[in-house]
């Protein structure tokens, strides 16, 4: 004859259900405090940062030093060189302000530009101001004169004209 089947009739203590519990518990409450930092933490993709303005003003500078001349044509800055014949031009574009060297390429030195304005004081130098969507505006004092390394001059301004932050 078959031997009955025998139930196991042990089952889960209570103490092992609040261990449990005090696990998830505890796993919930670290999820919970983890989406709060990161629902907190956002990235603004829109924003023009100080570090890209000054590595921008740097660039620009050192660039523009080495022209023959500056010229403005169709509202954009160009740097002229007579020792290879090259023509350097900066826009602003498709919310980009570019760099070509003559007219072709299309290098990205910047993001997130609303516009560009350039005001040429003579053929040595020049104002170039950019506008963010963030609404305010970057000069750029540049010239081809080498008086200092060091006189790289960027303005930032609000949108009603007054000064915020003058860093040189």
């Amino acid at each position: 004859m078959r031997e009955p089947f025998v139930y196991n009739e042990k089952g889960f203590l209570l103490l092992e259900h609040l261990i449990s519990l005090v696990i998830i518990g505890m796993l919930s409450f670290a999820f919970l405090a983890l989406m709060q930092v990161v629902s907190v933490y956002t990235v603004d993709q829109t924003a023009l940062t100080m570090h890209e303005v000054n590595t921008l003003a740097v660039r620009l500078q050192n660039e523009i030093r080495s022209a023959d001349f500056l010229t403005v044509s169709e509202g954009h800055l160009r740097a002229h060189f007579e020792n290879d014949g090259n023509v350097v031009r900066f826009l602003a574009q498709h919310h980009r302000f570019m760099r070509q060297v003559n007219g072709r390429g299309g290098e990205i030195l910047v993001y997130n530009i609303s516009g560009a304005d350039v005001f040429l004081f003579d053929h040595q130098s020049a104002r170039l101001s950019l506008r963010s969507f963030d609404g305010d505006v970057f000069q750029f004092y540049l010239s081809t004169l080498s008086i200092g390394i060091n006189e790289i001059h960027v303005l930032e301004i609000d949108n009603e004209g007054g000064r915020i932050n003058d860093e040189e």
